[in-house]
């Protein structure tokens, strides 16, 4: 794959990795008033739908350059790149695992505490889901082994998700045919 491709496919993420935040930040303004009304169940909504604009926006993305990736390897000699999905993945959440890192850092004394005020900020999408492990506001020191890890593993969401959107594209399998006739050769359309 040419190096240009790539670099201009991973800005391209990040810059979808960009606009989530800044859409999931708007959502965020009303989590809180609607989460003092209905209480969990808008941790659930707000987290469900948080984490889907999010997922959508690189998945949308990762469609559109599995398909042109496949037919550059197919017609034009590119190099194989089943797994691209995965630098996709890596590179979305990149902010996330590097912000995460910082707060790990403030929780062993080694960076102030505003660290989890940052993380929050910059990872709206995931913050419905935190506060169901503990208060926005508690300081790093004093956060749960829950928060930390969900606060690692909720990223991996958006990793496998990714690589498994690219693959699908990549290798064009219609999902149609699976899964409406179940590779029944009988009720397929002709």
């Amino acid at each position: 794959m040419e190096r240009n491709f790539r670099l201009k496919s991973y800005l391209s993420v990040f810059l979808r990795t960009v606009g989530a935040m800044f859409f999931t930040f708007l959502s965020g303004v009303f989590f809180v008033p609607v989460s003092n009304k209905i209480g969990i169940a808008a941790n659930f909504i707000f987290g469900f739908c948080n984490l889907a604009v999010f997922i959508s926006l690189i998945a949308d993305y990762t469609m559109k350059i599995a398909d042109k990736i496949a037919n550059n390897v197919k017609y034009h000699g590119w190099k194989d790149a089943k797994n691209f999905g995965l630098e996709l993945g890596a590179v979305a959440v990149a902010p996330s695992y590097l912000t995460a890192l910082l707060v790990v850092l403030s929780a062993l004394g080694a960076l102030p505490n505003v660290m989890t005020s940052i993380y929050n900020l910059l990872n709206m999408y995931y913050i419905p889901i935190l506060a169901l492990a503990a208060d926005l506001a508690t300081p790093a020191a004093d956060l749960p082994a829950g928060y930390f890890a969900i606060m690692f593993l909720l990223p991996l969401s958006v990793v496998v998700i990714t690589q498994l959107v690219y693959s699908v594209f990549y290798k064009r399998i219609d999902l149609k045919q699976k899964i409406v006739y179940k590779n029944n050769a009988e009720n397929k359309p002709e």
